[in-house]
């Protein structure tokens, strides 16, 4: 018959026509590609205190459990005497202090390429990171204050968001580039209300004012660096103590013999 063509099926022939066959494969297309590309997300692998989420434009804080699911544009937080760890599709990690507040930015991989994104805007606290180092050459992984952000594709490292909104940040293994934040990109948005909770400090408002100063440093191995709250850098120092965040530090090294890559 004109305009159709012909499909066996279980012993039978059935008609199927040209434009239901182009619909079934391009959708078939559109398949592969969705599964190719994964990630927009991040999962609960360790929780050890209360954690909190607040799911995109929503007003309403969830409770963290372990194997709980954190997408692009959520805002996360963490009480007294909470450790919570987040472990992204390409199998790197990211763990949060208590008193931690932070949002994920972005999320995304792409299991053909083995190319992955991800960018962690931290309002408060601290987080250990360690990026795995099998990942895409063009793979990206990126912390962000208001006033600097630190980008890497394979290494360990931490950063902490302290109250007077300086950012300390020390590198274990590898090295990053960290350069002053982008003046385009505002801090996400902080609601008011936080201080009825006995855990996450609330972010005073407004932030301070910032240098438009641009400037990029490159630091190593065992060294640190600090930000000014106006975003000034200070000298590369190597790492010499860690004064009141031993236990911290530890605890980190301690489960990255456990990540595995």
């Amino acid at each position: 018959m004109k305009g159709t063509l012909f499909s066996r099926r279980k012993g039978y022939w059935v008609l199927v026509s040209p434009s239901l066959l182009f619909v079934l494969l391009a959708s078939a297309v559109a398949s592969g590609q969705e599964n190719q590309v994964q990630g927009r997300s991040a999962t609960v692998t360790y929780l050890k205190g209360k954690g909190e989420v607040q799911r995109g434009q929503s007003a309403l804080w969830e409770i963290i459990r372990v194997g709980s699911v954190l997408r692009e544009g959520d805002r996360g937080r963490t009480f007294d005497a909470t450790r919570l760890e987040l472990t992204l599709e390409d199998r790197s990690v990211i763990r949060f202090g208590e008193r931690t507040n932070f949002v994920l930015v972005q999320v995304k991989g792409n299991s053909r390429t083995g190319q992955s994104n991800s960018r962690v805007f931290l309002l408060l606290g601290k987080i250990w990171a360690n990026v795995n180092k099998t990942v895409g050459l063009s793979s990206t992984f990126e912390i962000q204050t208001q006033t600097a952000i630190a980008g890497t594709r394979a290494t360990i490292y931490r950063l902490s968001l302290l109250d007077d909104k300086s950012t300390v940040v020390k590198v274990y293994e590898g090295s990053i580039k960290i350069a002053s934040a982008p003046k385009e990109v505002p801090p996400p948005a902080v609601e008011s209300g936080l201080q009825e909770v006995p855990g996450p400090a609330e972010i005073p408002l407004p932030f301070h004012e910032v240098s438009m100063e641009e400037w990029t440093e490159i630091v190593g191995a065992m060294e640190q660096i600090t930000i000014s709250p106006q975003g000034i850098p200070g000298k590369r120092e190597k790492i010499l103590t860690e004064v009141g965040e031993e236990e911290w530090v530890a605890w980190n090294k301690e489960k990255d013999k456990g990540v595995p890559f």
